[in-house]
């Protein structure tokens, strides 16, 4: 069997998008319930898992995952399943070659050297003298004893080969080392060296457990990257993966809701806090191919990045990827522009979901939030290419309610009086290839200043 192949179809393929085009699905709980495919049935006893990408019918006893599916309603066998879900997925199956066994074994191995890693390193941040600075930055953080090792949290030598020759000694080559990532080549090909030194580590568990890479927070800031990750490797992709789901999970699932922090800091500090729904992005672009991980066990995430300029940015780019995979998206700007981990140790669990609770904004009022703080004093041309943007998604809205309760918040935060609003969006409807116009509404809108953006 194509391991690495099985492998990339399970993790493109999501089983409810997958079941949802034979048989209607609808969530209760923690699982998708719908009339058995494969029966004739008036009460549904069909349940599907998104955590597990399992389903099972309680009236035929048929089980699996998407290739037994796909095997199920086809009526195929097992190999013309793996073709049929590949090009579902995009994929070439004819790249998995004879070669899948040396590729497997790979892996493993891969997989062993990163487990063997993330004890070493957590020796290290434990020992009394060596990883005493390191301890000291975590402790000065905010982080306790208890979620240093309920994270792994490690700490790198700071020495060239410290690593690579406790690993040596285990019996792995050089090159297994470097096509783990965590020992380098150097250019001229005839030292070698570790990828991390002088920081402190946090191990990256994929939503199954397994260690795929390193994130590496420096100590000595002055002539290096703050935060270095495990580049590319036959395990690790920084876009497929979101820090503290292995942790998370399970809550996520059960609340049917994520929190999304940028860095590993935040994750830990609001895990440590009690708030356990919580994934970071692993400081990088948020990317579909995360949505669609996080969509495996929630409809709603709530994002709570940086509060500084780029922070606010990706916030943005964020709820767009996430808006795309048919993930609700709500985002939270903390007072002060304080980082998730400043805020809750500053001011508790308790007060930090209150303010979420309270303050949390859906994709359309953070964007005319965004607008307004971008353009400042905003005259007519100013409010008026505001509606120009906002409106098409406005018609879009299938609910009446909802239309309503938007129109209704841009005429309080533009100051335009709600009937002169309700008009134009009226007209605008009406005209199709173009916008209506506000006339004659100068004398009646006045911008006010202390108008609230929350």
């Amino acid at each position: 069997m194509n391991a690495d192949l099985v492998r990339e179809i399970q993790d493109k393929i999501d089983i409810i998008e997958l079941i949802s085009e034979t048989t209607e699905l609808t969530r209760k709980g923690n699982r998708y319930w719908g009339l058995c495919p494969f029966l004739s049935e008036k009460t549904p006893s069909f349940s599907v898992s998104a955590d597990r990408q399992l389903f099972y019918c309680f009236g035929c006893h048929t089980g699996g995952n998407v290739f037994t599916f796909v095997m199920k309603r086809d009526n195929i066998e097992f190999g013309e399943a793996l073709e049929v879900l590949a090009e579902r997925a995009g994929i070439n199956s004819a790249r998995f070659t004879a070669k899948q066994a040396r590729r497997d074994k790979e892996r493993d191995r891969i997989l062993e050297i990163n487990e063997a890693a993330v004890r070493f390193y957590h020796q290290a941040l434990l020992s009394e003298e060596e990883g005493r600075e390191a301890r000291q930055y975590l402790t000065g953080r905010g982080i306790t004893p208890e979620a240093m090792t309920r994270f792994e949290l490690g700490y790198a030598p700071n020495d060239w080969r410290r690593l690579m020759d406790f690993l040596l000694r285990k019996g792995y080559a050089a090159e297994h080392l470097v096509a783990s990532g965590l020992v380098k080549r150097s250019q001229n090909g005839d030292t070698y060296f570790d990828m991390f030194r002088s920081r402190v580590i946090f191990p990256i568990r994929d939503q199954a457990g397994r260690v795929v890479g390193m994130g590496g927070r420096s100590l000595d800031d002055s002539n290096q990257p703050k935060y270095l990750n495990t580049p590319e490797t036959r395990v690790f992709s920084k876009r497929h993966n979101l820090y503290g789901l292995f942790h998370a999970r399970e809550l996520v699932r059960r609340l049917n809701e994520a929190i999304l922090v940028e860095g590993y800091m935040d994750c830990v500090k609001l895990q440590q806090y009690g708030i356990g729904n919580v994934v970071a992005s692993l400081g990088t672009a948020f990317t579909r191919e995360q949505a669609r991980l996080l969509k495996r066990y929630c409809e709603r995430v709530v994002i709570i990045f940086d509060g500084d300029e780029a922070g606010q940015r990706e916030t943005l780019a964020t709820i767009e990827v996430l808006n795309s995979e048919g993930v609700t998206a709500e985002a939270v700007v903390l007072p002060g522009g304080q980082d998730p981990d400043e805020y809750i140790e500053a001011c508790g669990k308790e007060e930090f979901l209150r303010y979420i609770k309270n303050y949390k904004k859906n994709t359309i009022e953070f964007r005319l939030d965004r607008c307004l703080k971008e353009g400042e004093e905003l005259g007519l041309s100013g409010k008026l290419a505001i509606l120009r943007e906002f409106y098409p998604e406005l018609a879009g809205l299938e609910s009446q309610l909802e239309l309503d309760n938007y129109l209704l918040l841009m005429a309080r935060k533009l100051a335009i009086p709600e009937h002169t609003l309700y008009r134009d969006f009226a007209k605008w409807r009406r005209q199709p290839a173009g916008i209506g116009i506000i006339r004659n509404i100068n004398s009646t809108i006045r911008y006010n200043k202390e108008i609230s953006l929350n």
